[in-house]
C-alpha cells in the first residue's frame, strides 16, 4: 500500500502499536515487532495448538529476555511447547508482569518447571487451563484474579491433573488478601478437609 512517508515515520516510531507481538508468525516480523516496541508494555502471545510449524518457538529467550518490559504472558500449546518455554520461564524478576495465562493443549495436563521460584511483585491475574503449578509458589501471592480450569475439551477432567488440598486453597487466599474473582472449574479438592 501507498503511504505518505510521515505517516509511515510515524507509525514505525509509534512504541505502542508494536507491543503486541504474537508468535503465530514467521520469526522475522516478530523479530521487528520486539524492536520496534522500543520501552513499552509488552503483551506477549504465543499460540501454537494447531500449528505444525514452530518457526517462532526459538524467538522465546529473545522476548523474555525484555522480561522488565513484559506486561502480559498468554502461552497456549502442547507438550513440546511447554518443553522449550520451561527454561525462559525461569527469570529471576519480572517486575512489571500483570497477567499470567497458561492453557495446555494435548493429553494430560502441562507443568511447566516451576523450580525457579521467581518473583512476580505485580501479578494480579493468574488463569491455569490443564497446567498444574504447585500453589506454594510466589505466582499465587498478591492476586486479584484467580482462575483454575481442568478442562480437557473432551467434557471429562482430566483425573490425572493433580487437585488442591483445601489447605492449599486456603494458603492461597490468606496470601492473596485481594482477590475478587475465583473460578475453579473441575478444580475443586476431591475430599474434604477433616480440620
Amino acid at each position: 500500500s501507498h503511504v505518505c512517508q510521515s505517516w509511515r515515520t510515524i507509525s514505525i516510531n509509534s512504541a505502542t502499536l508494536w507491543c503486541d507481538p504474537s508468535f503465530q508468525s514467521h520469526p522475522a516480523p516478530v523479530q521487528e515487532l520486539l524492536r520496534r516496541s522500543q520501552h513499552a508494555p509488552l503483551n506477549l502471545h504465543l499460540d501454537q495448538t494447531y500449528s505444525k510449524v514452530k518457526r517462532a518457538t526459538p524467538l522465546i529467550p529473545t522476548a523474555f529476555a525484555d522480561s522488565p518490559q513484559i506486561r502480559s504472558i498468554d502461552i497456549c500449546g502442547g507438550p513440546d511447547l511447554f518443553d522449550r518455554i520451561s527454561p525462559s520461564l525461569k527469570q529471576p524478576l519480572w517486575p512489571s508482569l500483570q497477567e499470567l495465562r497458561l492453557s495446555w493443549r494435548g493429553p494430560g495436563y502441562g507443568s511447566p518447571d516451576s523450580s525457579s521460584d521467581s518473583a512476580v511483585p505485580h501479578l494480579r491475574h493468574l488463569y491455569l487451563e490443564s497446567v498444574h503449578l504447585p500453589f506454594t509458589l510466589r505466582l499465587f501471592e498478591n492476586l486479584t484474579t484467580l482462575s483454575l480450569d481442568n478442562n480437557t475439551g473432551y467434557g471429562e477432567p482430566d483425573q490425572r491433573l493433580p487437585r488442591p488440598s483445601w489447605d492449599e486453597l486456603e494458603s492461597v487466599f490468606s496470601r492473596s488478601s485481594r482477590l475478587q474473582e475465583i473460578s475453579l472449574y473441575r478444580y475443586l479438592p476431591l475430599e474434604w478437609s477433616s480440620g
